[in-house]
């Protein structure tokens, strides 16, 4: 099976649960199944974690993560901070202000959606509010779900 994630990540629950264990920064997981057009919505719900934890939600094309380091055209949101982030090919991560912070328990929903040229903008919800639009005029590419955890 074609899994996109770091080692040391367990996934449960038919792969719709992740966990990570011990001191880790940033490890990364990717959906098995990615996006170039249409409109496309999933949500992630914060089960667990601790106050010293990050738990990044976003979008990237298809690579073999280890950590949210390693990821290159990555978009997304910390949804623990107050943060939206972004990393171009073969650049650094640019962050600002977006969103609020989530807790245990929130829903975080993300809406993926490509306009007819193939760019896609990106959406973030938490708990079913919307903190508008977070990224729009992403390059045409197949993009998939991600989420980076650390502890």
């Amino acid at each position: 099976r074609d899994r996109h994630k770091s080692k040391t990540i367990q996934l449960s629950d038919s792969d719709q649960r992740a966990h990570i264990s011990g001191q880790q920064q940033h490890l990364a997981v990717l959906a098995t199944m990615g996006f170039n057009s249409g409109r496309h919505y999933w949500e992630i719900r914060l089960d667990l974690y601790h106050s010293e934890q990050d738990v990044f939600a976003g979008v990237c094309p298809k690579q073999r993560p280890e950590t949210l380091v390693d990821l290159n055209d990555v978009y997304g949101w910390i949804c623990t901070q107050d943060k939206k982030l972004h990393r171009a090919e073969g650049k650094n991560y640019t962050m600002e202000r977006y969103g609020d912070y989530s807790a245990i328990g929130d829903t975080i929903g993300v809406l993926l959606e490509f306009n007819k040229e193939g760019q896609g903008s990106l959406t973030f919800y938490k708990n079913g509010k919307t903190f508008g639009m977070c990224y729009d005029g992403m390059l045409p590419n197949t993009y998939y779900p991600c989420v980076a955890l650390s502890s």
